[in-house]
């Protein structure tokens, strides 16, 4: 019964760890989008060079992966799935940054559940299939809305000094396009990602507001949403881009002040969980325990 219990207890703990690291590792995001920082010279369009033509691909990329998804695909190539839902998980895990279809997904999350059903349906037979089913659904959902809400954190973190950059190449002369090429041979991260997505777009002859449009839905943000609009308006009116940037800057800096105060202000709600259910308990244990222990070896109890 022992080793039951510690087997419960020990496997969900190594299936999530093991879980965690592989959605890290496959959903990694476009490594092709990924410029390299220490080339100088870029071509003239924008185009980023990418990190595959430079850099050998590693053992998990060439051997594992493919052999991974082409598991997961077929496994998933099974189940009718609806095209609505296929469509709003393709975009889940656009915002999330995963680089991999709907497909794949959900194969993955299906073979992680098979291997967890193994140890503990031999163990607790249908419960233990129930678990394994349920946890790995549950986990699979956390870790993606986690993993979106991490990336648009990150994008709108990097917001403001990139609009402050931008704002100085235009000021410098530098046209939009230019100022926006600038800025993405000097940043890092998924904004700029995005950004070099849409710099691609706009030099292969797409329309400057389809390809900002596309950016803003991918980013799925707010103050990103409220630039797209600004920069637009602002080549409809005639109005100079670098006071727009300037002050679309200072607007996403209130924005953050904001959400920081918000989040302070429920700081105290989000505290009484742990004071009521973690905190008061161990409290009661230390100023009632010795009393009830001397109750029960008065024989009172």
């Amino acid at each position: 019964m022992n080793a039951r219990i510690f087997i419960l207890l020990a496997v969900p703990v190594i299936y999530l760890f093991f879980f965690i690291t592989l959605m890290q590792k496959l959903g990694s995001g476009d490594r092709v989008a990924v410029r390299l920082k220490s080339i100088e010279e870029l071509d003239i369009l924008g185009i980023a060079i990418p990190e595959e033509e430079l850099n050998p691909p590693s053992f998990l990329d060439r051997v594992i992966k493919p052999h991974l998804e082409g598991v997961s695909k077929a496994i998933s190539s099974n189940i009718p799935i609806d095209e609505e839902t296929q469509g709003a998980l393709a975009m889940s895990l656009k915002l999330a940054g995963m680089n991999m279809s709907p497909q794949t997904y959900i194969g993955m999350v299906i073979l992680c559940a098979l291997v967890l059903m193994v140890p503990l349906g031999i163990l607790f037979q249908l419960l233990g299939i129930l678990i394994a089913a349920l946890g790995t659904y549950a986990v699979s959902r956390y870790m993606l809305q986690y993993k979106i809400s991490q990336r648009r954190k990150n994008i709108e973190n990097a917001l403001p000094d990139t609009l402050d950059l931008l704002s100085s190449c235009v000021s410098a002369g530098l046209g939009f396009d230019q100022g926006l090429l600038h800025v993405i041979k000097r940043t890092d991260g998924p904004l700029t990602d995005e950004l070099s997505q849409a710099q691609r777009e706009i030099s292969m002859g797409v329309p400057r507001a389809e390809a900002l449009g596309r950016f803003s839905k991918r980013c799925d943000s707010q103050p990103i949403t409220s630039f797209v609009g600004a920069v637009l308006q602002a080549e409809r009116l005639g109005v100079p881009i670098a006071n727009i940037l300037e002050t679309q800057a200072e607007s996403v800096r209130d924005y953050h002040r904001q959400k920081i105060e918000e989040e302070s202000a429920k700081l105290p709600i989000k505290m009484l969980f742990p004071l009521v259910f973690l905190v008061f308990p161990i409290i009661l244990m230390v100023l009632l325990g010795p009393a009830i222990l001397k109750i029960m070896n008065s024989g009172a109890l």
